[in-house]
């Protein structure tokens, strides 16, 4: 049976320099607004998630 280990983070804010290494930070858009060239992109290069 494997070990519990409750490890503490400190919580950062998620701005595009300090989230760079994990993907991108989307900001909310409005209901009425279409899909668009800021929004979220997948890279799949590396196989699919």
């Amino acid at each position: 049976m494997e070990s519990v280990k409750v490890v503490t983070v400190k919580p950062i804010e998620a701005t595009p320099s300090t989230f760079k290494d994990y993907g991108q930070v989307i900001e909310p858009s409005p209901d009425d607004q279409r899909f668009g060239p800021h929004d979220a992109q997948l890279d799949l290069t590396q196989g699919i998630p």
